[in-house]
């Protein structure tokens, strides 16, 4: 079963991995998510 935390990682339209958080809430996990994969898209 899915849960909010994970997102995967597109480079240039390709999937070259993804990103996991746990911790806090599944909506927490998510916002620290996105915020990394953020910091990846902005390099």
């Amino acid at each position: 079963m899915a849960s909010p935390g994970g997102l995967p990682i597109i480079l240039e339209g390709k999937l070259v991995g993804a990103i996991g958080c746990s911790g806090g809430t599944g909506a927490q996990d998510a916002v620290v998510c996105q915020a990394g994969v953020g910091a990846l898209n902005r390099r």
